[in-house]
């Protein structure tokens, strides 16, 4: 069944890092777009003479309505990222389709545990932002983030607030290649096999590139996370 399409303009762009943007897309008014926390968009994308659709998570949250955020780094070779970093401006008219994916929240009370690295961060920022927004929702959450280099951190300030103002938030990044950073240094395997506690308890989400996320979803179940409690998303 063909997917609904939507007409979105970049309304702003701002610069994580030298790799990494956000791209704000607003919808023209009355689109009658929603999403869950968690689920991403395929983008219409030109390649060559072609117009090709790229998968992109949405980093925003659904209480944000008539916007969705785009959180895509710059791949070396990559023709998507490309477009976006060299030939997307704001006011810039893009085509996106209906939001999919089942790697959303479950509601159960439980723990959270979320893995990522990257930009797989961005699905995973959609979620905790929603859930803080909802009344009643009062369990620990722990955030384990694996980048290379110190200035990759994603949305590194907002965690750090996050973490001050919600006592039982525990922001847990790792730095595999670190020039100054004086923080846990390895692979986000290495934070879990530390750091990880009552995994019996923790409701796991999981997601960043491919070889990540087949590291740490055996991992998980060897730390003692029941296999139906680990939710993954692959990027590809």
């Amino acid at each position: 069944m063909p997917k609904s399409s939507f007409r979105t303009t970049v309304e702003s762009i701002d610069v994580l890092t030298p790799t990494v943007k956000v791209f704000r897309l607003r919808f023209d008014p009355g689109a009658a777009f929603d999403f869950v926390a968690g689920q991403y968009v395929m983008v219409d994308i030109p390649h060559g003479d072609a117009v090709v659709q790229k998968a992109y998570s949405i980093a925003s949250s659904p209480s944000e309505p008539g916007t969705i955020d785009l959180c895509i780094k710059l791949v070396e070779g990559g023709y998507a990222s490309t477009y976006f970093h060299q030939s997307v401006h704001e006011g810039t008219v893009l085509t996106v389709y209906e939001a999919q994916g089942t790697f959303v929240d479950r509601g159960a009370p439980r723990e959270r545990a979320y893995v990522a690295s990257g930009t797989g961060i961005a699905p995973i920022r959609s979620m905790i932002r929603r859930l803080y927004e909802r009344k009643g929702f009062d369990e620990p959450m722990w955030l384990f983030f694996g980048v290379r280099y110190e200035d990759e951190i994603l949305y590194e300030e907002e965690w750090r607030r996050l973490a001050a103002e919600h006592p039982t938030f525990r922001f847990m990044p790792t730095v595999s290649r670190p020039k100054t950073w004086a923080g846990d240094v390895g692979w986000v395997q290495d934070l879990l096999r530390r750091y990880l506690t009552a995994p019996e308890q923790k409701e796991a989400y999981v997601c960043g590139v491919v070889p990540m996320v087949k590291a740490v979803k055996p991992l998980l179940i060897e730390l003692g996370v029941p296999r139906a409690q680990i939710h993954t998303e692959k990027y590809t």
